[in-house]
């Protein structure tokens, strides 16, 4: 199923698969996604992901962050927190936080 993207209100609805082969397909990321518009990205109907899906997340927090902001991820499949644990991320309160080393 290829990734299909929609802002629903104040979620940006991910449905499909974050792999390299459909991520390319939603690159340059749009504009309008970020800023006020979009406060949640909801995982929910992610079937798969891979590095480049978490990389093109990663791309849409910052993006995010840029626009005075930050995302509440919701619904994280097991596969994308072990991405996450495996490039020391995680979600804290549902927010993306990067693992600090002492």
């Amino acid at each position: 199923m290829s990734l299909q993207v929609s802002l629903q209100g104040s979620s940006l609805k991910l449905v499909g698969q974050l792999t390299v082969a459909e991520v390319e397909q939603h690159w340059p990321v749009p504009e309008h996604w970020f800023g006020g518009k979009a406060q949640q990205l909801d995982l929910a109907l992610v079937d798969n992901v891979d590095s480049a899906g978490l990389a093109w997340l990663l791309e849409l927090e910052s993006r995010q962050q840029a626009a005075q902001g930050e995302f509440e991820w919701l619904h994280c499949s097991p596969k994308l927190t072990q991405l996450m644990t495996l490039y020391d991320l995680s979600l804290k309160q549902q927010r993306l936080v990067a693992k600090t080393t002492s």
